[in-house]
């Protein structure tokens, strides 16, 4: 199948150093997954990536998601995200901890 180039493309690209933590929202089958799989690819980066469909991760991001967060490298693509919204107040508390106390940067996409 042949990768269509969104909109966001040169945006999300042009954000990934700036930001640590990056969220895309949007509606169903919009190419949401194709687009981050596309830049993880082409950007020459390792980006680790998870995806809540897995019911065993999703258990894990539910009901321990510090464990979750500490498991998986980053930078870290979080696919399927809305199924474990507990994940948000502790990305917040880590990205703010190890800005604060480390100045390094956690990297997450979230989608």
């Amino acid at each position: 199948m042949t990768y269509i180039s969104r909109t966001m493309e040169e945006k999300l690209i042009s954000m990934i150093d700036k930001y640590q933590v990056i969220m895309i929202t949007g509606p169903r089958q919009v190419g949401k997954s194709t687009l981050l799989n596309y830049i993880s690819r082409t950007l020459d980066k390792k980006i680790n990536k998870v995806t809540l469909d897995d019911l065993m991760l999703r258990n894990q991001a539910k009901n321990d998601p510090e464990l979750f967060l500490r498991t998986h490298e980053t930078p870290l693509i979080i696919d399927e995200f809305q199924y474990a919204p507990e994940l948000l107040s502790y990305i917040k508390m880590i990205t703010k901890k190890l800005y604060l106390v480390k100045k390094s940067k956690l990297k997450l996409y979230i989608f």
